[in-house]
């Protein structure tokens, strides 16, 4: 629960944010540069790195688990030249600093996912600038990254699926109109998430199969 002082230190105004994991600590700082105060904690027994972007002062987005490292111990806010964000640190001395990626940056790591798994290609304006999206099986979310004209990785989209898959397949064909396939091979459940990126509008249907599913191709006519 925060609650915010004033001048009369009366605290009335509250707002309660709901975590996944346990904070041991946490640190304030404006991690995305938008001018609002985001929360970024750690829980030390899951090994798990969660940020929680502000949407307005009294607003937050729901939060984003960037990794999940073991035997780390703590969080800081960390400012050199080249990053403004956080570092954290483990049982071992190792030291990650989480910041974001500038314009003209052409060599950089992501960590936007506890336990990724296959990691998957798409264009979603068919302009030549490929975007990412992958399942996190620490969760249990379909994650996808798009790209800005400059290459930099600017959405963030975490949906949650109905059960665990190992496999998706990609309708890639139409821009801004993406069609993704999940399945388990052997099981018989197809799950179907079709994403309209110009209003971030999201829908889901399942397919059942007779028998154990082998593989997936899509036909168009």
């Amino acid at each position: 629960v925060i609650m915010y002082g004033d001048f009369t230190s009366s605290y009335d105004s509250t707002v309660t944010i709901s975590t996944n994991f346990h904070p041991d600590k946490f640190v304030i700082g404006d991690f995305n540069k938008d001018g609002l105060n985001d929360i970024a904690y750690i829980d030390t027994s899951s090994g798990i790195l969660s940020v929680i972007f502000a949407k307005s002062k009294f607003e937050f987005y729901p939060e984003i688990v960037l990794f999940k490292k073991d035997n780390i111990k703590d969080v800081t806010n960390y400012s050199d030249k080249l990053i403004t964000g956080a570092a954290v640190i483990d049982s071992k001395g190792n030291l990650y600093f989480i910041s974001g990626i500038k314009r003209g940056t052409f060599d950089y790591d992501i960590s936007i996912g506890s336990v990724p798994a296959e990691l998957k290609p798409f264009d979603y304006r068919n302009d030549g600038k490929f975007d990412l999206c992958f399942c996190d099986d620490y969760n249990n979310n379909f994650v996808v990254l798009t790209r800005d004209k400059y290459g930099i990785p600017s959405n963030y989209y975490s949906y949650p699926l109905f059960e665990h898959h190992s496999r998706v397949f990609i309708d890639d064909t139409k821009p801004f109109n993406k069609t993704f396939y999940f399945y388990e091979p052997g099981k018989k459940l197809i799950e179907i998430v079709k994403i309209n990126f110009k209003n971030d509008k999201f829908e889901r249907s399942s397919l059942y199969t007779p028998g154990g599913i082998k593989d997936l191709r899509i036909k168009s006519e």
